[in-house]
């Protein structure tokens, strides 16, 4: 007993693909298309950080060069850390020198007047001057570049950008705790005595 089910030839069958499989040509198809997209949005992003890059190597434009800053005194006729901050800046490249005038630090903040202020607490004895420029639209690679530039400027390296012990003394938060002991062995020697 044979059945047939419809009028079908081995000849249709090959002729026209499954579903399946034009599904399937369509999805490799979009998705090689997705692909170059891809790459070419990527190819875009390389040539633009590369542009970037060439930029921030020649140095940025409106960068002041040190020597053309004025020294302006850290401490007012008051007594008072002088307060050189500019309301529209988002962040700022300062130096400290000492009383000779010596380059002392180079640093970056966002806000420089609480730097200062820090930095004085710390090594009081070489904070006299300050040179600062101050940035509306700062990038990381903009800021480096100038702090860099200064140093390179100086031709010496500053004590306190010495990457060791001197510029944790700059930078790091102060231990409090070696100044607490001191007092409290000062006040035990008084009562024992």
């Amino acid at each position: 007993m044979c059945v047939e089910f419809g009028n079908t030839s081995d000849d249709d069958d090959l002729s026209t693909e499954p579903k399946w499989k034009e599904k399937l040509a369509a999805a490799d198809e979009n998705a090689q298309r997705m692909r170059m997209q891809s790459q070419q949005i990527h190819e875009e992003y390389k040539r633009r950080m590369a542009t970037l890059q060439r930029e921030n190597m020649q140095g940025p434009t409106n960068a002041c060069s040190l020597k053309d800053l004025e020294f302006v005194p850290y401490l007012d006729d008051g007594g008072l850390i002088v307060d050189k901050s500019a309301s529209d800046a988002k962040a700022s490249v300062y130096a400290i020198f000492d009383q000779n005038r010596t380059l002392q630090y180079v640093g970056i903040s966002r806000q420089v007047y609480l730097s200062m202020k820090l930095h004085f607490a710390r090594v009081p004895s070489k904070c006299y001057f300050v040179k600062i420029q101050h940035l509306n639209k700062p990038n990381r690679a903009l800021l480096e570049c100038i702090k860099e530039k200064w140093i390179e400027e100086n031709g010496l390296l500053p004590s306190g950008n010495d990457n060791g012990p001197q510029q944790k003394v700059w930078e790091n938060p102060l231990d409090c705790k070696t100044f607490d002991d001191r007092r409290r062995e000062a006040e035990l020697a008084k009562l024992t005595q």
